[in-house]
């Protein structure tokens, strides 16, 4: 018969249920995620050929029960295997697609204040991005103002494509 202290060595040594429930949870969403890769993206990532069938076979399938079961499934046949990459490439991706984003609405907001201010904020811009063509931003900023209404959208979105192209990968 075990004492009581031996007991509670049982107990630390066994895997925490909730802690389990949620290492299960994350793997069901990485994996959920996974679906919407590509096949390419999913070798880098060292999923075998067998692994990119049962996902595939997770993508064709419409939302239903057989599609969840189906998930179940490959978080099931993929609990040995390390996520640790795949976790990390979508980390990756999301940061690249909220830097973007970040970037887009900077640029968004300067294309505004070049638009109400005109050649007052061009020196402040350029400051910000300093590869910008002084004249040819001047140029267009003078354009939009002179067309007329029905006209400004096409000269606004040419402002942001020259902002957008010269700034590169420009941080903020």
């Amino acid at each position: 018969m075990k004492s009581k202290k031996e007991n509670v060595a049982d107990y630390s040594e066994r895997p925490n249920k909730s802690a389990e429930k949620r290492i299960y949870q994350e793997r069901f969403s990485l994996i959920a995620k996974a679906v919407n890769l590509s096949g390419k993206e999913l070798k880098k990532l060292g999923f075998n050929d067998s692994d990119l069938f049962e996902l595939s076979q997770l993508k064709a399938m419409k939302p239903s029960n057989a599609k969840k079961r189906q998930l179940k499934f490959c978080v099931k046949a993929f609990s040995q295997k390390d996520l640790n990459p795949l976790r990390t490439y979508l980390s990756d991706k999301q940061s690249q697609i909220l830097k973007i984003n970040q970037n887009e609405k900077f640029l968004s907001n300067y294309c505004d204040k070049l638009i109400e201010f005109g050649d007052e904020e061009i020196s402040e811009v350029l400051r910000k991005i300093p590869n910008l063509d002084r004249q040819h931003l001047r140029n267009l900023v003078r354009s939009y103002q002179s067309k007329p209404e029905n006209k400004k959208l096409l000269a606004k979105k040419k402002i942001l494509d020259y902002l957008r192209e010269e700034s590169g990968e420009f941080i903020c």
